[in-house]
């Protein structure tokens, strides 16, 4: 009893991660994400922050333009 359930559990639990990673290899493709780091824009330098502020949520410093 306890050894069969531990194997479908293994097994199943194997299968539904091996389907997740092909999901996501998929949908990746799809949507064309695989690469958006590279495609991001880069840091235009006309832009200047004018200051500093302290993000609402997470409580840290960060640049204000």
């Amino acid at each position: 009893g306890t050894i069969a359930f531990s194997i479908v559990m293994s097994v199943w639990a194997t299968l539904i991660l091996e389907f997740w990673k092909r999901r996501n290899a998929r949908l990746v493709h799809i949507w064309r994400a695989g690469d958006a780091l590279d495609e991001m824009e880069p840091v235009r330098p006309e832009f200047v922050p004018h200051g500093e502020r302290v993000h609402p949520v997470t409580g840290r410093k960060e640049l204000h333009y």
